[in-house]
């Protein structure tokens, strides 16, 4: 037999096997309540907003998609950032996670003042307490009625309030989400260990 004749029959042999066993072979069904939805952030999610520093930078979410994870952190202005656990883990993190490719955005109602160090000991808050700068930005959601917080699900219509809430935008530019809406994290350490890893 001519070694090119060999070859082909030798390929199509593997490839009858292959397909016996893909006939054959049985397959767990798939519960589609453990599949993770995730819907792209496109246009609706986007935004375009200051960060606390002096002068104001502005930060365009579209610009990081599909170039980086994100992990947007969405926290109470009374409570402010220091009062957020997550942002403050995130915070001692920063180096590590900067080389892993993941950048982080705190957003928030608190006018960019508030987000800022003191200076000169001065603090901008009423409570006294001293606070350290965040490396990452502290973004001010200025826009109408809260309207990055409503477009990402964190805002509490009936009582007219912003929610925390944490998500990972995946290199894809995709997030977990329900029924086209964001689905901020369950366990937001447990995915921050997991992306030190």
């Amino acid at each position: 037999m001519r070694p090119r004749l060999a070859v082909l029959v030798t390929a199509a042999m593997l490839i009858a096997a292959a397909c016996l066993y893909k006939a054959t072979r049985t397959y767990q069904p798939v519960d589609p309540a453990t599949v993770e939805q995730r819907c792209p952030v496109t246009k609706p999610l986007f935004f375009l907003l200051p960060d606390q520093h002096r002068p104001q930078r502005f930060v365009k979410l579209e610009a990081y998609l599909g170039r980086h994870r994100v992990l947007l952190v969405f926290y109470d202005r009374d409570a402010g950032a220091e009062g957020n656990p997550v942002l403050v883990r995130l915070r001692r993190d920063y180096e590590r996670l900067e080389a892993a490719g993941v950048k982080v955005f705190g957003v928030s109602t608190a006018i960019p003042q508030e987000n800022r160090p003191p200076i000169e000991g001065r603090p901008y808050r009423t409570d006294n307490q001293p606070r350290e700068a965040f490396p990452f930005p502290l973004l001010t959601d200025v826009s109408p009625a809260c309207a990055v917080h409503r477009q990402w699900g964190r805002f509490d219509a009936a009582r007219s309030k912003p929610l925390p809430g944490v998500f990972l935008i995946d290199r894809t530019g995709s997030v977990a989400c329900s029924e086209g809406v964001p689905r901020p994290l369950a366990d937001p350490p447990a995915t921050i260990d997991n992306l030190l890893r």
